[in-house]
């Protein structure tokens, strides 16, 4: 499907899983991306010429006059009144989106990405893992070079997702850690165990009991993937 959202919103999956009776849902890649929509990744217009992308747009987007989209460049957009897409596009109208300051909340995830600490401070990770009382913590904790070191403190399911160009590395602190892996087997990680997911693979985190983890990937990583 090709989903078109409101600026200030951010696509949910699990709606779009829900209202396609899928069992699974997750971002196209790049080249299959492309594919369908006929154009390179980046330039991807809010229409469909493809008979298998359905055109699936939030009913948010008739709140405002008009639309404006993005055409890959900083200095360019396309403007059309709302009216004049919605007859010109024919999109299904579904509820597919969640507004950014809810999408934390409701997804349960409290991500962190200002790093805690700086060089030359003692970092006591036991104690703020004691601390955390949320269901899904994600805490920078410093940057070293370009890269971050992250503190995950979690039990339940995080979301299928990728990161296109960055590996993810994991280091299970203490709990159990299983992360489903597109096309391969899951890995079952106990304490003191570790494990790297190649950037552009979808993978998902699935955690039985209360863990802690260290990640270690490039700074300015979107924890909720690609």
């Amino acid at each position: 499907m090709l989903a078109v959202v409101p600026g200030d919103a951010r696509l949910d999956v699990q709606a779009v899983k829900e209202l396609l009776a899928g069992t699974y849902a997750a971002f196209a890649g790049r080249e299959k991306a492309e594919e369908l929509a006929g154009s390179p990744s980046g330039t991807v217009l809010p229409f469909s010429y493809h008979p298998k992308l359905e055109l699936i747009a939030d009913p948010a987007l008739l709140d405002a006059p008009e639309l404006f989209f993005n055409a890959a460049r900083l200095d360019r957009s396309i403007a059309l009144a709302t009216d004049d897409y919605v007859r010109l596009a024919c999109p299904r109208l579904a509820p597919i989106t969640v507004r950014q300051e809810e999408s934390v909340p409701q997804a349960g995830y409290a991500i962190h990405y200002e790093p805690l600490f700086k060089v030359l401070e003692t970092m006591d990770v036991q104690a703020l893992i004691d601390k955390v009382d949320e269901p899904w913590y994600n805490q920078t904790l410093i940057q070293v070079g370009d890269v971050w070191v992250r503190l995950g403190v979690m039990q339940g399911e995080f979301h299928w997702h990728k990161h296109d160009e960055q590996d993810e590395f994991f280091f299970v602190l203490d709990g159990r850690f299983r992360i489903e892996l597109e096309g391969a087997e899951a890995v079952e990680l106990g304490p003191r165990q570790a494990f790297t997911v190649p950037a552009g693979m979808l993978h998902r985190p699935v955690v039985p009991v209360r863990s802690a983890v260290l990640m270690i990937e490039k700074a300015g990583v979107r924890a909720t993937g690609d």
